[in-house]
This record gives C-alpha cells, structure tokens and sequence, in this order.
C-alpha cells in the first residue's frame, strides 16, 4: 500500500506547472502580479508533494525522479524565455528536438543566465547521478563509493561534511529547484516578432541599389585588372 501512495504520489509531483512559489514580501519585491502569486502559491504546494514523495522513494527511486522533476521545471522555465508558440514543445522538447534532454536544457539554462556556473556544475552531478542508478543493473545505494565522492562535491547543500550522501543530494535538488522556480516566475516570454509588408517602391529602390552596387564593383575590378 506504502508503496502504491509513493508511485501516485511521484507521478503527480513530476508534473509540475509552469509557475512558481513566492511569498507575498517576495512576489510583491519581484513586481510579479496577483494571478502569478497565486498560481506560484499553488505550485509551492506541488513542491512540497514532490519532497514527501521523494523522501519515500528508495535510493534509486529518489535519484530517478528528482532529476525527472528539475528536467520538467527546467523545461518550464525555458519555455517562458522563447515566444509563445503551440509547436515551441514539438519543436524543441520533444523527439530528436535541441532541447530534448537534460543536459541540453541545463546547458541552455546556463548560458540564458538563468542559472549560475555553481548550480549548472550540480545539476550535471545530479544528472551523472541519475544515469548510475538507471544504466547500472545491480543494486547499487548512495554509499556507493562513486555516487559519495560525487554528493561530497555537491555546492548547494547546507549538512556537515560527515552527513549522508542522499541527505547532501536532496538537498542541492531542493535549493537548485528554488532557484528554477523563482526564474520562472521572472520570466516573461517575449513577443513574437510581427510581420512586415516591404512597400513595393522600397523593393524597386533595393533592386536598383544592388544593381549599380554590383555594376561599380565590376567596374573597379575591371580598371585594377
């Protein structure tokens, strides 16, 4: 029973909006208008289903959906920094897309300026991580040799360095999806550029311009001969 509340648990806190948590000193601060505080209130409340389910997952578990979830909310805070466009996701996200996989959006997180060197250098931590425990068949742990040098490493935690490996990589999730959240909620999805109809004079006047361009450098060419 534990175990089938902790799949439905972690099914629908891998699926987070694209808002985010602010408080009201905090939204207010930002400039952030009172629909985006309240859906970022809303989403506060899918982070915190997302670390009672991550708290109950067992060490594979924990790795393969925490960095399932930051994958998505990256993918949401990337979405709000292109314009808006209904095949943006197909074009992008999905499939063979530039932006498909997890290293892909966080490299384009970074050089957005959405998140710094420290967090991006976690985040592929956090990704290496998560490829051990899914391309390995034995039961491998967080005490695994590897996979502690590597939460040793982490920037973002705040326990001693004699705590947990699982309890530093937990950590780092949570302080670097704070800072994702917060990002989004900044974000403002720029307009798409608007069409332009080129007057027909005006394309009479480029032709003509290119025309006597072309013909004075065949001229030169001609005397240098």
């Amino acid at each position: 029973m534990k175990a089938m509340c902790t799949s439905k648990a972690s099914k629908s806190a891998a699926q987070p909006n694209s808002g985010l948590h602010a408080d009201d000193k905090t939204g207010h601060a930002l400039g952030i208008s009172a629909d985006r505080e309240a859906l970022g209130k809303k989403l506060f409340l899918e982070f915190l289903e997302f670390r009672r389910a991550l708290t109950q997952e067992s060490d594979r578990g924990c790795a393969l959906f925490a960095a399932a979830y930051l994958d998505v909310c990256l993918e949401n805070l990337l979405r709000r920094c292109f314009v808006e466009n209904k095949k943006a996701k197909e074009d992008l996200f999905e499939s063979q897309g530039p932006l498909s996989t997890f290293s892909a959006k966080i490299k384009m997180a970074y050089y957005l300026g959405k998140i710094a060197p420290s967090e991006r250098k976690d985040l592929d931590t956090i990704r290496s991580i998560r490829n051990d425990f899914a391309h390995h068949a034995e039961n491998i742990d967080f005490d695994n040799q590897s996979i502690r040098d590597r939460c040793s490493n982490l920037v973002h935690v705040w326990q001693e360095k004699d705590a947990r490996p699982r309890g530093k990589y937990t950590a780092s999730v949570s302080c670097i999806l704070a800072k994702i959240h917060i990002e989004t909620l900044k974000a403002m999805s720029p307009e798409e550029q608007a069409e332009r109809q080129v007057p027909v004079e005006v394309k009479k006047q480029v032709r003509e311009r290119m025309t006597a361009a072309i013909a004075q450098a065949s001229d030169e060419k001609r005397n240098t001969a």
